[in-house]
């Protein structure tokens, strides 16, 4: 028989190959334990290494795509994840500041610049990103130099965080100064106005995505309502609502403005905004005051005794359940109630009036003139 024939003899079947290869792998890891578990540890820990990379990777690149479609909270919440596997990424810190200054969340933005400052991150965009942060909160000292420069230079990268921060920050001014002027304290600058109506209105010819201009109607809808156009607030808040319902911000200010004229659908708003954030105190409080308003008195009183529970000491959750009290005819409550905001602030006007109004629905006339008196002396007082 040839050699060619003797090989071909010898070849071991196609089918007990991979079985006699296992056999010699196994006897191999039985004579080299010690080995075989050393190179398992490696690539064990190399496939580990890797996932959580990835993961991490995922996190910070979700992040991302998060803050893209403006959704800070997510963006957030990522981004802690993220920098608890890389606490030093300069980067990571930056982006979680600018994230927390977005969200309104000022403090949080401040200890972010405060560690990206002692891990030595770039003081360029530290500076940058501080001078946001005064703007946002309302310090508008630079704000008409701000808008020339973005109106200037449409194509920066810079020109989305600065116009956001100083419509809000102006937003922030313009409403305080709003209920300033409905309370004759103060008046709201026209200056201010215009200069918002015109940066608002750049920002929704220059940034068309969805998201951001899904934004800009929540804040031209919101600078309606302060020039009290409420049809136009109406409109461009519900267009908001609209391109993207999940928009917390667009639904809760449209709540606010159906919250006398129309309760029942403003009730549906704020219970959807309820039941995805049941720690929002706010929520909780216009979820309550507008069950009152449609005699939904057990339900209100049940929110206004769990915010009482958290902040026994707040006047304003105190007087509103004291009125749930009164509407409900439980009079002795309300007069625990109202009396105990009495001990706390005597010369709180509001307070003072319902109490008069309690006490003559009582039957106690005297005290009720007494503090409606008292009432009317502190109103006068405050004109002077």
């Amino acid at each position: 028989m040839s050699r060619r024939g003797n090989v071909a003899a010898k070849q071991v079947p196609r089918s007990e190959r991979a079985p006699q290869v296992f056999v010699r792998f196994s006897a191999w890891i039985r004579r080299n334990r010690i080995l075989a578990a050393f190179i398992a540890l490696i690539v064990l820990g190399g496939i580990f290494g890797a996932v959580r990379l990835l993961t991490n990777e995922n996190d910070f690149g979700g992040a991302r795509s998060a803050i893209e479609q403006r959704d800070f909270r997510q963006a957030s919440k990522l981004l802690a994840v993220y920098l608890q596997n890389h606490p030093d990424d300069q980067q990571a810190q930056l982006l979680a500041a600018q994230t927390a200054r977005r969200q309104g969340e000022f403090a949080r933005a401040d200890e972010f610049l405060k560690k990206l400052e002692s891990n030595n991150g770039k003081k360029e965009r530290i500076d940058f990103e501080k001078k946001l942060l005064r703007l946002h909160r309302g310090g508008l000292s630079e704000a008409s130099t701000l808008f020339s420069w973005c109106q200037s230079q449409a194509r920066d990268r810079d020109v989305p965080l600065i116009l956001e921060a100083l419509i809000e920050g102006s937003m922030r001014e313009l409403i305080r100064s709003f209920f300033e002027e409905e309370g004759n304290r103060g008046k709201i600058n026209p200056a201010t106005l215009e200069r918002t109506a015109q940066a608002i209105e750049f920002w929704m010819e220059h940034f068309t995505r969805l998201p951001d201009r899904g934004q800009g109607f929540v804040w031209r809808g919101k600078l309606f309502g302060i020039r009290r156009d409420h049809p136009r607030a109406e409109s461009d808040l519900r267009e908001a609502l609209r391109l993207n319902p999940e928009n917390d911000e667009a639904r809760r200010s449209l709540a606010g403005l159906l919250e006398f004229g129309s309760p029942h659908e403003a009730l549906s708003h704020l219970e959807i905004l309820h039941n995805s954030a049941p720690s929002d105190r706010d929520i909780s409080f216009s979820l309550a005051r507008t069950q009152r308003s449609l005699g939904r008195l057990k339900e209100a009183a049940a929110i206004l005794d769990q915010l009482l529970a958290l902040e026994p000491g707040n006047i304003v959750f105190a007087l509103a359940r004291g009125r749930v009290a009164m509407d409900d005819r439980k009079l002795d409550v309300a007069e625990r109630l109202l009396g105990s905001i009495l001990k706390w602030a005597p010369d709180h006007p509001e307070a003072t009036l319902v109490y008069s109004q309690c006490l003559h629905l009582a039957g106690k006339e005297t005290e009720a003139k007494k503090y409606h008196d008292k009432y009317l002396e502190l109103v006068s007082s405050k004109k002077r």
